[in-house]
């Protein structure tokens, strides 16, 4: 995948402050969880293929309760992966091709957590302000980053200038 490509489509619009440093660290957890799972086990298990089916369920779920929707769809594709192992008989467990999905979404989520405290500003010496107001940023440091944001915005998501209203009019 592109970078661009996968950058231009990450954010629908941003949850809180506090919320995404708490979605990441737990998506992180799921997946080590299932990366753990699918490298230990050697053969189709159902227990197994639910407990990996759940940890992508609530991701997914987390993900669309935050309109993270290009995550959601990548964990779906997975989650989906896991369903067709529980329902089709002749399917094959493939521990390395499930490992491949894991990194997928693994991936996704360092990007979104990259996005979270470098883009935006939310970690580091800035991030006390920031959960103090949404708009914490310098007329300048707002202007550069909704310039920026303004490429990577899918056209439906609202303007940052709506979102803040005071620094647009400055």
């Amino acid at each position: 995948m592109r970078k661009n490509a996968s950058s231009k489509s990450l954010v629908k619009s941003w949850p809180s402050v506090r919320k995404i440093p708490e979605f990441v660290d737990s998506s992180y957890k799921f997946v080590a969880e299932n990366e753990v799972i699918t490298q230990k086990t050697a053969q189709k298990d159902d227990g197994v293929i639910g407990v990996l089916f759940r940890n992508m369920h609530t991701i997914k779920g987390n993900a669309r309760t935050y309109g993270l929707l290009h995550m959601t769809n990548v964990v779906h594709e997975t989650e989906q992966t896991y369903h067709e192992l529980r329902q089709n008989p002749e399917m094959v467990w493939d521990s390395e091709m499930l490992g491949q999905q894991l990194a997928q979404v693994k991936n996704l989520v360092d990007e979104y957590a990259k996005v979270n405290s470098h883009t935006l500003g939310r970690k580091g010496p800035g991030a006390g302000a920031a959960l103090k107001s949404s708009c914490w940023l310098t007329k300048n440091r707002w202007r550069s980053r909704y310039n920026w944001s303004i490429r990577w915005m899918p056209p439906t998501s609202p303007p940052c200038a709506q979102r803040c209203p005071k620094l647009a009019r400055r």
